[in-house]
């Protein structure tokens, strides 16, 4: 979970997981409603190349210590050097997927209710999506 500050301006409430440069202006703000109803903000930022990081000389990397990785059927990678990760377990959260959109099909067209199930299985599909980024970023790291 990313700590947080907080921040107000033109009437919008902002929460973001890391402030803005004092140096940097801000070149571009994008809103994005997701589906399940929350907003995130994004800024895009202009700011000196001394804050940035340096840029690799891809001529002098070392490959002696480097890995092949191929993504598999039967397990999600495997590595060159012989490792393997297998593939994650979601059936429990696909099944649930299934019930609620079973629940949703059944709603009238248009009424709160059905709307209130849409955005419950909008909540299910975003689960499954952050876990399945939260173990690729488990694994690359």
């Amino acid at each position: 979970m990313h700590t947080s500050a907080s921040a107000k301006s033109d009437g919008v409430k902002i929460r973001y997981h890391r402030p803005i440069p004092d140096n940097a202006i801000i070149k571009e703000v994008t809103f994005k409603k997701e589906t399940n109803g929350e907003w995130f903000v994004s800024f895009g930022l202009e700011t000196d190349d001394a804050n940035l990081p340096e840029k690799l000389d891809v001529n002098s990397l070392d490959a002696s210590n480097s890995v092949g990785i191929d993504l598999g059927i039967l397990n999600y990678i495997h590595t060159s050097d012989g490792k393997t990760a297998d593939w994650l377990n979601l059936e429990d959260e696909y099944e649930r997927l299934q019930r609620e959109q079973r629940k949703l099909s059944w709603k009238q067209e248009g009424s709160s209710n059905r709307e209130k199930q849409r955005r419950e299985a909008a909540n299910v599909k975003r689960h499954i999506k952050r876990k399945v980024l939260d173990y690729q970023h488990k694994i690359t790291t």
